[in-house]
């Protein structure tokens, strides 16, 4: 829930507020019950609509895991790339863009694993009238199949555009 609203606020800043700046960097070590210890730093910035964050998790057996990624919004289009580094050296990548023009959202993203297997998602929000929407959602695995899932919802705002 965190990262959701770190992404949520580091792309409301950048869509909305191209002119502010602004920088964190943040350390926290957990200590366990045994003694062993989890450590994880991270820093993001902004500034004229483009963000980008990096930050690392250390492990007790001393295994790091590291994620670095950045975003991108202007004139109502955003995109975003982010890689995350297992110990083993291994990383999977993300990719993905949204817009919203006229009551219509769309967003699309791709994962590739390690192994160069990828996978795609699209999600499209269309206000129909004051209340009413409707959303379609496909997801196309790395072998080739699709799954399609579309509806309606009434009375509330769906969840969220990105």
């Amino acid at each position: 829930m965190r990262k959701i609203l770190l992404a949520s606020a580091i792309l409301g800043v950048a869509a909305f507020a191209p002119a502010i700046a602004f920088a964190w960097t943040a350390e926290s070590t957990v200590t366990g019950p045994q003694g062993q210890t989890v450590t994880r730093s991270g820093s993001a910035s902004c500034e004229g609509g483009n963000c980008t964050r990096t930050g690392t998790v250390t492990g007790p057996q001393g295994q790091t895991v590291t994620r670095s990624g950045s975003a991108s919004c202007a004139g109502g289009d955003c995109t975003r790339t982010g890689t995350v580094t297992g110990p083993q050296g291994q990383s999977v990548t993300r990719s993905g863009s949204a817009s919203c023009e006229g009551g219509n959202c769309t967003r699309t993203g791709t994962v590739t694993g390690p192994q160069g297997n990828s996978a795609t998602r699209s999600r499209n929000v269309t206000r129909n009238a004051p209340g009413q929407w409707s959303v379609q959602s496909t997801a196309t695995g790395p072998r080739g199949g699709t799954v399609t899932r579309s509806g309606s919802v009434s009375g509330t705002r769906p969840r969220r555009a990105w």
